[in-house]
């Protein structure tokens, strides 16, 4: 047997065994690579397609490895390191959360980098003028892709934008817009859009059996939407939607009684065995309100919610209520009532609790309430019998619009702004009846005083005043008119009587 010797060459080989297995045993207990980690973006907001930095750790230094999303666009990354990555912010991106991953290991923490819009650029708008609902492409740079990030205006008032990509818009114009300028995310369009309304007008027009039937005018082209046989009359009109509701009144056998009529559909909103009327309505939501009055001898002011009775009066003494306005949660009803010593006085009653506006004889017909200021319209006629001021209350306190010649009243009254109008009627030295409105106390003669008129109601838009009424022609019929801006437009041919009491512009 030989003897076991080591050699230098032995243990060179046996020292390379060891090194090498010692670095096989470590390969095989190596951990996972850390996650990556977030410390800064630099800067923290900017436009898109600007050059940004992160840093933090565990970062690939293989550009393609390192997935950088901002708020769920993905970012083009140029540059590596384990601590720092250049990242280009992609051109869709909107404010959010922005996170990194390399090779499947994302980042916990993920700031928030705010993006900084790029100037929006408007190129085209189609249709350039319309009313409500219609459906306007604007074209340019620089939108945001989802629709509801977008904010267009249209004098002011937003629109709805259905549609988006980032060079292009589809936007539906709101109601009662009025002529202006197009604002896109804060940038004005170089095209003013004109602003054209749907004219509704309601009244009552006389057919060739001799009887009144209510009818309502839309841009001037009429629809009668009572039976033949017995007279109505129609006095005011709003729509939810596509849904039009007209008040008014049906004559049964012997005395008037109030109806609603939603969509041609005749709604009676008494039992018909006594006298009652329907007024003004006024929607709020899905909610209608009719003011109106019911009884004989003692009439009952009340009003109509959804079809249900309120009653605003107990029946002690008469009373009427005319317009009807919904603030908030409260509702406002303007009115007459009579106190004990005979006089009939102007009040409102809030939530159901009666106001007297004056204690002198006054006649309320109209309301309108902003905020916290009620403001009615009628006449004053306490210094005598002939005497009428066109009047106007705003909390209580009077204004007088005319020289106090008989007949004279305010029967509708609107406020924009720091602006009142009121429409109404005025005798002239030879007593016939002027329709009229005034601008802040500023009287705007709408008839010649030649035949009797009448300013029934009044709605503005932006710059354009509309009232319509009725005139007498020369064959002593009334004519259904409409004024713009002072300019009037007959609805009605003359060759049958004919009225208007109510307006509603969309």
């Amino acid at each position: 047997m030989k003897a076991f010797r080591l050699s230098t060459k032995n243990i060179l080989c046996a020292l390379i065994t060891v090194i090498f297995s010692g670095i096989l045993i470590s390969c095989d207990d190596d951990d996972e690579p850390p996650t990556p980690e977030v410390t800064a973006i630099n800067p923290s907001s900017a436009m898109p397609n600007t050059l940004i930095s992160i840093t933090g750790q565990g970062f690939s230094p293989v550009f393609s490895d390192n997935k950088v999303m901002f708020n769920g666009k993905e970012g083009l990354v140029s540059n590596a390191s384990p601590t720092q990555l250049n990242v280009i912010v992609p051109m869709e991106a909107q404010t959010g959360p922005v996170s990194v991953s390399i090779n499947g290991r994302t980042a916990i923490n993920q700031p928030v980098f705010t993006i900084i819009p790029l100037p929006v650029e408007i190129a085209s708008i189609m249709p350039t003028s319309g009313g409500y609902n219609t459906v306007v492409t604007i074209n340019g740079a620089n939108f945001f892709p989802t629709a509801s990030n977008n904010t267009v205006t249209f004098n002011g008032i937003p629109g709805t934008v259905e549609a988006a990509t980032m060079i292009s818009l589809t936007v539906r114009v709101p109601a009662r817009a009025g002529s202006g300028a197009v604002v896109v995310n804060g940038v004005a369009a170089g095209t003013q859009f004109t602003y054209r309304p749907d004219v509704y007008i309601v009244g009552h027009l006389y057919d060739n059996t001799g009887y009144s039937r209510v009818t309502y005018w839309k841009n001037g082209k009429p629809t009668t939407i009572s039976n033949t046989g017995l007279n109505t009359y129609g006095n005011d009109i709003a729509l939810i939607g596509d849904d039009v509701y007209v008040t008014g009144t049906r004559y049964v056998a012997t005395h008037n009684v109030a109806r609603l009529w939603k969509n041609g559909t005749e709604i009676p909103l008494t039992n018909d065995a006594t006298p009652s009327h329907a007024d003004r309505i006024f929607t709020a939501g899905n909610d209608v309100y009719i003011a109106g009055h019911e009884g004989s001898g003692k009439i009952v002011a009340k009003y109509w919610k959804n079809g249900t009775p309120v009653n605003l009066t107990d029946g002690t003494s008469t009373a009427s209520a005319n317009t009807i306005v919904v603030n908030g949660e409260d509702v406002y009803v303007s009115g007459n009532s009579i106190h004990a010593n005979g006089n009939t006085v102007a009040t409102y009653w809030k939530n159901g609790i009666a106001h007297t506006i004056s204690s002198k004889v006054t006649f309320a017909h109209g309301l309108f309430v902003v905020g916290n200021d009620v403001y009615t319209t009628g006449s004053e006629r306490n210094t005598g019998p002939g005497v009428g001021f066109v009047t106007y209350w705003k909390n209580d306190s009077p204004v007088y619009l005319g020289p106090g010649l008989a007949g004279s009243a305010g029967y509708d009254i609107v406020v924009v702004g720091e602006d009142v109008y009121v429409a109404g009627v005025e005798d002239n030295a030879q007593i016939v009846r002027i329709a009229k409105y005034w601008k802040n106390g500023a009287p705007v003669v709408l008839s010649d005083g030649s035949r009797p008129a009448f300013a029934h109601a009044i709605d503005v838009i932006g710059d354009d005043v509309y009232v319509v009424g009725h005139e007498y022609n020369a064959a002593n019929r009334t004519v259904v008119k409409l004024w713009k801006n002072g300019i009037p437009t007959a609805i009605t041919d003359g060759g049958y009587f004919a009225g208007a009491e109510g307006i509603f512009l969309r």
